[in-house]
């Protein structure tokens, strides 16, 4: 909650020609925060806050982060199975997520 209002609210109140919400310097639960909120595709909220940078600058590492995030699942769970491999040598393991990573991409 941002000013006793929830994110639905805050985005229901946006003008339809408006890609979002950007607030500076907005107490959340006591903290202050950069907020941006903006909808998905589907059209449900998207919420990013941040206490550090800009708020042009939280979107953007957020973009970064969750293309990382991506990599990470699909490493994991989604595909490759890492864990499954059962490596321990170091060596081993770097080639193997460089392989992964190039593939991946």
């Amino acid at each position: 909650m941002v000013d006793e209002w929830r994110a639905d609210d805050w985005l229901a109140r946006l003008p339809p020609e408006a890609t979002g919400l950007w607030c500076e310097d907005v107490e959340v639960y006591g903290q202050a925060m950069k907020v941006v909120l903006t909808r998905t595709a589907g059209g449900g909220p998207f919420i990013v806050a941040s206490n550090t940078g800009a708020v042009q600058e939280i979107q953007t590492r957020y973009r970064r982060r969750f293309r990382i995030e991506c990599l990470f699942r699909a490493l994991k769970t989604k595909g490759f199975n890492l864990e499954n491999t059962h490596m321990t040598l170091h060596d081993h393991v770097e080639r193997l997520l460089c392989l992964l990573t190039v593939a991946y991409v």
